[in-house]
């Protein structure tokens, strides 16, 4: 009966050993597993910035390269600043892209750490199954890789597109640049051309008027000699008439001067008032060599003046009294 009963009593501490044994392997299989769920969201959360963040040292860069890009375009064509324009709502939408899908990625991830939170509750009655959805959320996070590497591998072709349009226009600035510097240097050639076609026409004209001028400085002095011609034939009779006769009454050579008074209506020359005609002095129509007269004075006219149709030539000379 003793040995019975210590029979029972080890074969008792044997099992409870195996139980003891056998709960310590499953809490230590549930705290790797509580550690590994804990590590998982910051390993997705690592990757996901890292990707993340090379995607916007890749998007910084594109914009340094546009900022220059606009830089070296300076007073470019419309026509370029339309393309800018459109590369530049490309990159905005790439933004926006960018930033859904990390919107799309982190929702996904909230919902997997729910899911992980789920799984945790309802662990503890069989490791078995915890298993099989452990083994499960780990495909699905494998797929969820899958799909960030394939999204990033997407945006890296599109990067390169956009890099080989902007290669494409820079090539396109050029060409407009040297096809510009052509079209200045004809244009300069031109102007070199034109102002020495203008040189010489200015020098052609310039002889041509020296020309003219000279032509009508003759024609002037053989009218104005035509006009005066019978006074310059009797002008030096007359003063040898009146070298030798000094009694000769002035009157005789009145009618001398009449060629004059024709050369006058010709040239439209009209005199300003009569000799010895009483006026009352202004300054502005009468010239006196004496200062003492005041404006509103009655003078005489000595000399008069003359006007050229509406035009003033030579002021009336008026003095106090009209010499004798």
């Amino acid at each position: 009966m003793e040995i019975f009963d210590l029979n029972s009593i080890l074969f008792g501490l044997s099992l409870l050993v195996i139980l003891l044994g056998g709960v310590g392997n499953l809490l230590d299989l549930q705290t790797k597993v509580d550690l590994e769920k804990k590590n998982l969201p910051l390993k997705l959360m690592a990757e996901k910035d890292t990707k993340l963040a090379n995607l916007t040292d890749g998007y910084q860069k594109k914009e340094q390269e546009l900022a220059q890009l606009h830089q070296q375009l300076g007073e470019s064509t419309q026509e370029y600043q339309t393309i800018l324009t459109q590369k530049e709502q490309e990159l905005v939408e790439l933004r926006q892209q960018l930033g859904d899908s990390t919107q799309e990625y982190q929702t996904i991830l909230t919902q997997k750490e729910q899911e992980l939170v789920e799984l945790r509750q309802q662990l503890g009655d069989s490791a078995q199954e915890y298993q099989t959805i452990l083994t499960q959320k780990e495909q699905k996070l494998a797929e969820l890789h899958q799909q960030l590497g394939d999204s990033a591998q997407e945006y890296q072709v599109t990067i390169t597109e956009k890099e080989q349009e902007l290669i494409e226009l820079r090539q396109q600035l050029g060409d407009s640049a040297q096809e510009y510097q052509t079209i200045l240097t004809q244009k300069d050639q031109e102007l070199e051309q034109l102002r020495q076609q203008l040189g010489d026409s200015a020098q052609e004209f310039s002889k041509q008027l020296e020309v003219l001028i000279y032509n009508k400085e003759i024609e002037f002095k053989y009218m104005t000699f035509a006009q005066l011609q019978t006074l310059l034939v009797y002008y030096p009779s007359v003063r040898k008439i009146v070298e030798t006769r000094p009694n000769l009454t002035a009157k005789n050579l009145i009618h001398l001067f009449s060629y004059l008074d024709k050369l006058l209506q010709d040239w439209e020359y009209e005199g300003i008032g009569t000799p010895g005609e009483q006026v009352i002095y202004n300054p502005e129509y009468h010239e006196t060599n004496d200062q003492t007269i005041q404006p509103g004075e009655l003078v005489y006219i000595r000399l008069i003046g003359y006007k050229n149709q509406t035009k003033i030539v030579a002021l009336p000379q008026v003095s106090r009294t009209f010499p004798s």
